[in-house]
């Protein structure tokens, strides 16, 4: 990572004050969560060197000048960066982007520092980027990557630990007068207007831990019928002001459109790929 240390990235895609102003936020946030995280214990229960750092979001110009803001979940972070209790001291800084910044400098990074996993041609659409358009920081930066497991085991598959799980994802905590886990407190700083959740089947618990039994419950089918053959994308779930309201207890957001998918890595047949990734970008676009 330190060799990313001086690319600009960060202050030459965050000169908006609207910008600024979320990171702060943000890092606020992120600081209040891992001291409350630590003042539970999870350092005492979570098996050090095993679970790598935690996801953390960042805000750019682009995500804010957007019409659609859009953030994605997938299933958990393949790296072994970090550590589970320790808040990355890189956080906003250029190197905790290497992988935007290999990603938009072909050019100048190894092949191996922006390997083009289905994940990442998948990240590029929803981005607007088209096959043989060059990536922009405007648009690799407008959507925001997400996980539902905001660290993980070995960077490998990670399933619910109740143990972890009831101090990291379930257990609420007070941030700007409101009372939620870290994914509730994302949402009402961010306000993302589209979110796609690119991970298929297998993850009905993850889910229902992050975002609660009464959301998963209204969106269990559209869950349950993604298939790889017949329908890598479900329909589109639109929560009102209201709903939004009673799921979250987040105030004054207006709407949320959402998807299920299955993830990127499936295997799938071209004309299904094809399907998939033009109903994705249907989505983020209103097209549907």
């Amino acid at each position: 990572m330190t060799k990313y240390r001086n690319t600009g990235i960060f202050k030459k895609n965050t000169k908006l004050n609207e910008t600024q102003e979320t990171n702060k936020q943000l890092k606020d946030l992120y600081t209040t969560w891992y001291n409350y995280l630590i003042s539970k214990g999870l350092s005492n229960i979570c098996d050090k060197g095993k679970y790598n750092g935690m996801l953390l979001l960042t805000c750019f110009d682009s995500y804010i000048k957007a019409k659609n803001k859009i953030m994605f979940f997938g299933k958990e972070a393949n790296s072994s960066d970090g550590q589970i209790d320790v808040f990355d001291n890189n956080y906003q800084n250029d190197a905790y982007y290497s992988y935007d910044y290999a990603i938009c400098n072909p050019d100048k990074t190894k092949k191996s520092d922006r390997n083009n996993t289905f994940f990442l041609k998948t990240r590029k659409k929803i981005s607007g980027l088209s096959d043989d358009e060059n990536p922009s920081y405007d648009k690799v930066l407008s959507v925001l990557p997400n996980n539902l497991n905001k660290s993980s085991y070995k960077g490998k598959y990670t399933p619910c630990n109740n143990d972890i799980d009831d101090i990291i994802y379930s257990s609420d905590f007070t941030f700007n007068r409101l009372s939620g886990n870290i994914f509730i407190h994302e949402l009402n700083i961010l306000r993302p207007t589209h979110i796609a959740f690119l991970c298929g089947k297998g993850y009905n618990e993850h889910i229902k831990r992050d975002f609660g039994e009464k959301f998963y419950e209204m969106n269990k089918d559209a869950i349950n019928q993604l298939s790889v053959r017949k329908s890598p994308v479900s329909d589109i779930i639109t929560l009102k002001k209201h709903q939004i309201k009673d799921l979250f207890g987040i105030e004054g957001y207006d709407s949320i459109n959402i998807v299920f998918a299955i993830h990127p890595s499936a295997h799938m047949k071209k004309d299904i790929r094809s399907s998939y990734e033009q109903s994705l970008i249907r989505f983020i676009s209103n097209q549907i």
